[in-house]
C-alpha cells in the first residue's frame, strides 16, 4: 500500500481469536488462513479506513504493554504486514470495495474505547504485550 492509504479489512474474512490472544483470518472465498500474533490482532481491528500507517503506529505505541524505544523503526514491519494481508485480499485501501462497519454502529471504532452495548468480536480490543506484527 502506498503512503497516506488507509487499511480497511475485507468485510468477507473472518477473524477467529484463540486463548493466547494469537488469531486466524479466515477468507471463505479462498479457503486462505492467514495467522496474527497480538499486535496483528489488534491492528486488525483498526483497519477501519479511517488510519493511516503511521496513526495505526502511534496507536500501538499508545495501547501496547512494554513497548520499546525502537518501536518506531517498526514502521517497515508494519507496511509489510499491510502489504501481505493485501497480497492476500484481506485489507485494501479505503475504498466503497472493504467499506465495512461494526455491525451496531454507523462510526468508526477507537481502541479502548467503552461503548453502550455489547463488545462486537471484531472492535473488541483486549491488552497485548508489544511484538513486532506477523
Amino acid at each position: 500500500m502506498k503512503n497516506g492509504d488507509r487499511p480497511i479489512r475485507n468485510p468477507f474474512v473472518i477473524l477467529r481469536e484463540e486463548f493466547d490472544d494469537w488469531a486466524v483470518l479466515f477468507d471463505p472465498d479462498t479457503g486462505s488462513g492467514f495467522g496474527l500474533n497480538p499486535t496483528g490482532v489488534y491492528l486488525w481491528k483498526l483497519f477501519d479506513g479511517q488510519h493511516t500507517i503511521d496513526t495505526l503506529l502511534e496507536l500501538v505505541q499508545s495501547q501496547a504493554e512494554n513497548v520499546p524505544e525502537e518501536a518506531r523503526e517498526h514502521i517497515r514491519e508494519i507496511r509489510e504486514f499491510v502489504d501481505a494481508l493485501a497480497r492476500e485480499g484481506l485489507v485494501g485501501p479505503d475504498s466503497n470495495q472493504y467499506r465495512s462497519f461494526c455491525h451496531r454502529d454507523s462510526a468508526p471504532h477507537q481502541p479502548k474505547q467503552i461503548s453502550s452495548h455489547a463488545p462486537c468480536p471484531v472492535c473488541e480490543v483486549k491488552p497485548f504485550r508489544y511484538e513486532a506484527p506477523s
